[in-house]
């Protein structure tokens, strides 16, 4: 799976009630992320959708 193949779903699938950022996520601990293409990122937009 890809990060196309991600987009290509979120755009079938989930009704956009707001702009999301272009990377899908596969996994993450703590404060990093890893999408399907291998790409790691620190988490700067975190409490966004949090308590």
């Amino acid at each position: 799976m890809t990060n196309q193949d991600i987009f290509n779903r979120d755009k079938e699938y989930i009704f956009h009630t707001y702009q999301r950022f272009p990377v899908a996520v596969r996994c993450g601990q703590w404060a990093t992320a890893e999408d399907y293409e291998g790409n790691n990122y620190i988490d700067f937009g975190s409490g966004i959708g949090t308590y």
